[in-house]
């Protein structure tokens, strides 16, 4: 198993300092940068990559393309033969929420539309938190963003709150950092919550995943979990911890 070419120590050292200092009113946030030891400049031509701490930013390995998929819209699939333990993908999200923001968001949402007795759903408030973005932009953002995420075509207009909702509702998995190394109490809701991945959201479900996720922060990564044929779909699991 080669180095992952992104700089996932870093990372850890930002959540645990993170986890070392007063949290009051901030939450953690993590940037995507290549790894020194494990992608050298020979070799950046194999994946593309937008370093950063900015919404999207990622790495892709070159093995993968979106294609396709019978019956499931399209995924990700293997351009070669790919080693167990490889890195595919890692992204940050285009928006986010934080478990320890959701009370907030809802009563906001709760307070605009007037009802107070219905509890908004996790992707509405997503929605909420896209549409405010939205509305504050005068550029093709996330018109260009959202286009790529199901459902597509056309007659979509990718800025319609109700069309980003079906997106949201669609394509927003959790994210906990390290569970395995975390004891998850209501003090660490802020390092929790939902994100729109815009190319996470081409992995499809499989019951036998040949893809595992973790999260730090907000940046979800995806490995091999075993050796990938040439022209197998890369799939991962839906629910959380399976």
């Amino acid at each position: 198993m080669s180095a992952f070419p992104v700089d996932i120590a870093e990372q850890m050292s930002q959540a645990l300092e993170f986890l070392q200092t007063d949290r009051d009113d901030e939450s953690l946030q993590v940037s995507l940068k290549l790894s020194p030891k494990g992608y050298s400049d020979s070799t950046i031509g194999k994946g593309r990559v937008s370093e950063g701490d900015q919404p999207g930013s990622y790495f892709l390995s070159g093995s993968i393309a979106l294609e396709n998929s019978d019956g499931e819209g399209f995924g990700w699939f293997a351009k070669n033969d790919i080693p167990e333990g490889t890195l595919l993908l890692s992204e940050l999200p285009l928006a986010h929420l934080y478990d320890e923001d959701m009370d907030a968001v809802r009563l906001m949402a709760q307070e605009e539309t007037g009802m107070v007795e219905t509890e908004p759903t996790e992707s509405e408030l997503l929605t909420q938190v896209i549409m405010a973005d939205v509305e504050s932009r005068n550029d093709d953002y996330w018109i260009s963003h959202l286009g790529e995420l199901h459902p597509r075509g056309e007659d979509y207009d990718a800025t319609d709150p109700e069309v980003i909702h079906q997106k949201c509702r669609l394509n927003i998995p959790g994210f906990e950092t390290c569970p395995e190394m975390t004891t998850y109490q209501q003090v660490f809701a802020d390092l929790s919550g939902i994100g729109l991945y815009a190319k996470a959201s081409g992995f499809n479900h499989s019951c036998s995943p040949n893809v595992n996720r973790f999260a730090i922060g907000t940046c979800q990564h995806f490995v091999t979990n075993r050796a990938v044929n040439r022209g197998e779909q890369l799939t991962i699991s839906y629910f959380e911890h399976e």
